[in-house]
């Protein structure tokens, strides 16, 4: 009797565990925003491509590759204030087309999937600087997330 007991108390456990798991996304899945940025061109035309997802989730995704690659995922404290800032930065209102040889992005997609992306690289066009530091932002994240997890 007590070996039934501990067996249903253990099942219980690792049932109670196991349902608490968040579902992973892949950013071809994901129902909710994504901050999408990166950069690429020069001598390689190389692009890079770093997708923040909304539940924390960080892929990479580099070249002609089409694959997704996992750098990790942040805390919900580190998330919630850069989505915050990409609304304030009203990403979606810019206009900016304009690469250069060297070209960056940012893009936010929205939950029905609709992306704004602006692109900027050319020395002769202006891009605010506000813009400029966010982006700088997201890639300090993606470099400490690679330095610790190498």
């Amino acid at each position: 009797m007590k070996l039934l007991i501990s067996g249903i108390l253990i099942a219980a456990i690792v049932i109670g565990f196991t349902s608490c798991k968040t579902k992973s996304y892949l950013p071809t899945n994901y129902p909710k925003r994504q901050l999408i940025f990166g950069g690429g061109g020069g001598f390689s035309g190389v692009e890079s491509a770093y997708f923040l997802l909304e539940n924390g989730q960080i892929f990479s995704q580099t070249g002609f590759d089409s694959t997704y690659v996992s750098l990790g995922k942040l805390k919900k404290k580190q998330v919630n204030p850069l989505f915050s800032k990409a609304d304030t930065l009203s990403i979606d209102s810019l206009e900016m087309n304009a690469p250069g040889n060297m070209y960056y992005y940012l893009a936010y997609q929205m939950p029905d999937s609709s992306v704004h992306k602006i692109t900027w690289g050319d020395p002769a066009q202006h891009i605010p600087e506000n813009i400029k530091d966010f982006r700088n932002e997201l890639m300090q994240i993606i470099s400490e997330l690679k330095e610790n997890n190498p």
